[in-house]
């Protein structure tokens, strides 16, 4: 067993490459990557094995039969991340037997880079509902421990974008710890709009613990003044 899967969404071949630089230098060498095909050519498949060892799969639904981790990590092939992120977020998961382990990271508005900076926090949804805080829509930029994920996990759905926010709603709710290093470790090229379905997701998660804590006024609004 390795101690990370690193799932791969490949998209642009161009991105992918660059994605791959960054895995390569990571200081963490004991990981596995396995790539979920989201378009890519037979030949930009050949060549990207040329340069790292991948293991392919071409349907969400055959993920978890791949995953040889202790761990697995969610990257998209448009963004990048530093050299120790696997490092770091590994050695934070085992040090305090996390669920789930995140970070703060760097995104881009209009044509800057700018931090999204969380402070460290350790707990549940439960116990400390503002922990929900640290977390976006996004299922990157998240270490799972492997048996909670997949004893959690629904049947992917063939269009893995769309379920990600719902399972990502699922984890969050069940896990019994989860962790934030407030380093930054992850670069997103790209920002999605949040969409309805995961606003009221979140939404439903805060009702059921409590429903009048702060987090419920301000956060949630925020959220509601960008849904499309």
């Amino acid at each position: 067993m390795v101690k990370i899967s690193v799932v791969l969404m490949m998209h642009d071949y161009e991105e992918l490459v660059k994605s791959i630089d960054f895995l390569q230098k990571q200081t963490l060498k004991d990981f596995e990557i396995i790539g979920i095909n989201d378009g890519l050519t037979d030949d930009n498949i050949k060549d990207i094995k040329g340069k790292i060892n991948i293991n392919i799969i071409n349907h969400p639904s055959d993920l978890v039969k791949n995953i040889n981790g202790e761990y697995l990590i969610f990257i998209d092939s448009n963004d990048y991340i530093e050299e120790n992120m696997l490092d770091s977020f590994y050695q934070f998961a085992k040090k305090h037997a996390l669920d789930i382990t995140t970070s703060s990271y760097y995104e881009i508005k209009g044509h800057k880079e700018i931090l999204i900076n969380h402070k460290y926090k350790i707990g549940n949804v439960k116990t400390s509902p503002q922990i929900l805080c640290l977390f976006d829509y996004r299922i990157t930029n998240k270490l799972f421990k492997k048996d909670f994920f997949v004893k959690k996990l629904s049947p992917f759905h063939e269009d893995l974008s769309s379920i990600c926010p719902y399972l990502l709603c699922k984890l969050l709710k069940e896990a019994k710890l989860i962790g934030n290093l407030d380093k930054a470790y992850y670069h997103y090229t790209k920002v999605e709009p949040l969409n309805n379905n995961l606003f009221y997701n979140l939404q439903n998660i805060l009702n059921d613990y409590q429903k009048e804590y702060y987090l419920y006024g301000n956060r949630l609004k925020k959220y509601k003044q960008i849904v499309i």
